[in-house]
């Protein structure tokens, strides 16, 4: 079973939030945060770490994925992670490289990815959050047309 850990964006930094469940119910919040819920962002830990196994990786962090060891398949791709159905995934805005797949290339921002797929390749690169370092998301190129 993993671990639940939250951590808080109040506007300018991150807090961890101490969480106490019981029997799958959320008994008691850290922080005071409740008066000011509406105005702060609360993310939870996905289980997972980047490719060197020392950050850990939360919702709303901006990731960079490839996998250069991969023999065929080639992609790099710049996505964000959010909790889809029932599951952790990885929405793609920016795609640089997609080879070798025999799917057709994915639309940006209309596609996701599971991260338990990806997870085994530890092929997860965090570049920041959407909080702090959104200007990653903008402007850049989408993979061109061949």
């Amino acid at each position: 079973m993993r671990e639940l850990k939250f951590r808080v964006w109040d506007g300018e930094e991150f807090m961890p939030l101490g969480i106490a469940i019981h029997k799958y119910e959320i008994i008691g919040v850290g922080l005071g945060i409740e008066p000011f819920y509406d105005r702060v962002s609360i993310e939870q830990y996905t289980g997972l770490k980047d490719k060197n196994g020392l950050t850990e990786i939360y919702e709303g962090d901006i990731l960079k994925i490839t996998n250069p060891d991969h023999q065929i398949q080639k992609i790099e791709l710049i996505g964000i992670v959010e909790m889809g159905w029932f599951q952790w995934q990885v929405s793609v805005e920016i795609i640089n490289r997609w080879e070798g797949y025999s799917v057709d290339k994915p639309v940006p921002g209309n596609y996701y990815l599971p991260l338990h797929v990806l997870k085994a390749g530890k092929m997860f690169e965090i570049l920041g959050n959407v909080h702090q370092d959104s200007e990653l998301l903008a402007g850049k190129t989408i993979l061109d047309e061949k």
